[in-house]
């Protein structure tokens, strides 16, 4: 019975959906989690010292690959769309053609992501190092370019709720300058500042369609004062973080965007933490393995080989705003928030998922579809204003 009326009533949903996105193409932002919730647990291996270089390059030995489910109806993935309910079917194409990474090292705490966008990536214009938000504070924000695309690193603490969020920073790339962006919003970890330069510490690198991202965040921005031991991690210390991969490259800023994005971990980009019932980031587990190169992974992995365009390496400057800040208090914005041939890259397992499970987009009829009409129908009156940010 309930399927004969999901089955009548769907037509009637998504044609009321194709209406309201005619009306309201840059009025809102969503997100969907179909399980509830991100349930990734990833084992976080050390990498040898100066393995992982910051050249926009996955090369074996620097990190091992997150396992993810690319099933739009069973994923624990969170999938996000602004600029009109039709981009939820690319945020679920998108979902196949992106991959995740972590290790660690002397260093810090290294994570890589890597997405095959859907268009040409464009990101051009002027960027601003920065930009006035609230109350006399200034910082390079990420929206004139996330909109685009780009990619965003967090630090969180899931139980804390809205305020969970510990370490926020955006990185991505001016395709037609070559500048390397960055920007962060109110978040710089626990020591409550961090500097950081393109080329040393992140780096962002565009080859065709693939964009491939790396950072490193120091182990006292990420991990509690207990967790550290001299200047390396404890063993077994665990962590809860998102890793937030954006698409679309049209319009500039907020403007004309058509923007799509996959979030490992439910703080991502465009989302608010309200629409997800079971909200929590990817939880890593600092462990002394190493990092071998090698595994189960290694001819199905594809990796971006050199030979891209080099971007510049312009640095970010300083920060103006080195500590946490009060909330901007707006209500209405509660959220957030073919590669080349392949190499050998390890697989971090995961627990609670099922890798791998499909690799299609779901059919206007899936569950998944179901479930999205259903609830942007039903948040339209609560997200109408939503922008960007999680946690907020």
């Amino acid at each position: 019975m309930i399927r004969r009326v999901i089955k009548k009533a769907l037509p009637l949903l998504l044609t009321a959906l194709m209406i309201l996105s005619l009306f309201t193409v840059h009025a809102f932002a969503s997100s969907f989690n179909p399980s509830n919730g991100c349930k990734t647990e990833t084992v976080v291996k050390r990498a040898a010292a100066g393995a992982v270089v910051h050249d926009g390059v996955i090369s074996p030995g620097e990190y091992c690959e997150i396992e993810i489910n690319r099933d739009p109806e069973t994923t624990d993935l969170l999938i996000s769309w602004d600029g009109g309910g039709y981009l939820f079917e690319s945020a679920c194409q998108f979902l196949q053609n992106v991959r995740f990474f972590i290790s660690w090292d002397d260093n810090g705490i290294n994570m890589a992501a890597q997405a095959t966008l859907l268009e040409d990536p464009h990101c051009e214009g002027t960027f601003p190092t920065e930009f006035s938000e609230y109350e006399g504070k200034t910082f390079p924000t990420d929206e004139f370019f996330m909109f685009q695309f780009g990619c965003i690193f967090k630090i969180e603490v899931p139980s804390e709720g809205y305020d969970g969020a510990v370490l926020y920073r955006a990185i991505g790339i001016n395709t037609e300058t070559g500048e390397q962006l960055y920007g962060w919003y109110r978040d710089h970890g626990r020591t409550g500042a961090l500097n950081q330069t393109a080329g040393t510490d992140y780096f962002t690198r565009v080859d065709g369609r693939t964009v491939t991202y790396e950072m490193t965040l120091p182990f006292e921005s990420v991990l509690e004062p207990g967790q550290i031991s001299g200047s390396l991690p404890v063993d077994g210390s665990e962590f809860y973080f998102t890793i937030s991969l954006t698409g679309g490259s049209k319009g500039v800023n907020h403007n004309d965007n058509e923007t799509y994005a996959v979030s490992l971990g439910d703080g991502g980009y465009m989302t608010s933490p309200r629409l997800i019932p079971e909200f929590s980031g990817a939880l890593g587990i600092i462990s002394n393995e190493t990092v071998t190169g090698e595994g189960p992974d290694e001819t199905t992995a594809p990796v971006n080989e050199p030979g891209a365009t080099e971007p510049g390496t312009t640095e970010p400057g300083n920060t103006s705003d080195p500590g946490n800040t009060a909330d901007p208090g707006n209500t209405a914005d509660p959220g957030n928030g073919d590669p080349t041939s392949p190499d050998p890259v390890q697989t971090s397992g995961t627990a609670n998922q099922t890798p791998g499970a499909g690799t299609k987009a779901p059919a206007t009829g899936d569950p998944a579809v179901v479930l999205a009409a259903v609830s942007l129908l039903g948040a339209l009156g609560t997200s109408v204003f939503v922008r960007k940010r999680s946690g907020r």
